[in-house]
């Protein structure tokens, strides 16, 4: 939307041009004649084990999982909880998609879960949107793992997770879920 204002400072009128983007808030100018800060959008994704450790990837960006994954082993037939952090690192609201990527294994099963409900079939169409996350605040998940009674020796899933600032599809961030057939 493009709107035109006319002010009168100091007896001298100015007239600017004000284009406003869909679903980005206006910054402000500081009362004291500082420049606003720039406007920035950033998504954070994270990984764990459920049960164990800190979350890896937390203040890392990037779209390959370098320094942002976890590995594990999983015996056949059992299943290993991992949880991923969606957090909004901009300094303005904004919403994310979760994209999972990489082949479906033969070996093994991944679930997602928000708040008990499985939203499995939600994430793999690549349709998982958060609500609007303000600044710092974040959205966890749980993501389930399961090796099946079938799977050969040798098998492993390398799962990226792909988090996608809804206002700006560009920026990206990715954590990497490794799991690998414990050998008995």
């Amino acid at each position: 939307m493009k709107k035109s204002i006319r002010k009168s400072i100091a007896g001298i009128w100015i007239l600017a041009s004000v284009t406003a983007v869909s679903g980005v808030e206006p910054v402000r100018p500081d009362p004291g004649g500082s420049p606003p800060p720039p406007l920035v959008l950033r998504p954070d994704a994270m990984v764990r084990e459920e049960t164990r450790g800190t979350f890896v990837g937390n203040d890392i960006y990037n779209q390959t999982g370098a320094s942002q994954s976890v590995a594990t082993r999983i015996a056949r037939g059992t299943t290993r909880a991992f949880s991923v952090r969606l957090q909004n690192d901009g300094n303005t609201k904004d919403s994310f998609l979760l994209k999972p990527s990489g082949p479906p294994s033969p070996h093994f099963t991944v679930t997602y879960w928000q708040n008990g409900k499985n939203i499995t079939s939600t994430v793999v169409a690549g349709k998982f949107a958060t609500s609007d996350l303000a600044p710092r605040q974040s959205l966890t998940l749980l993501v389930k793992v399961s090796a099946k009674t079938t799977a050969t020796a040798g098998s492993f899933i390398r799962q990226p997770l792909t988090m996608v600032s809804q206002k700006s599809p560009n920026l990206k961030d990715t954590v990497v879920i490794l799991s690998k057939l414990a050998t008995n």
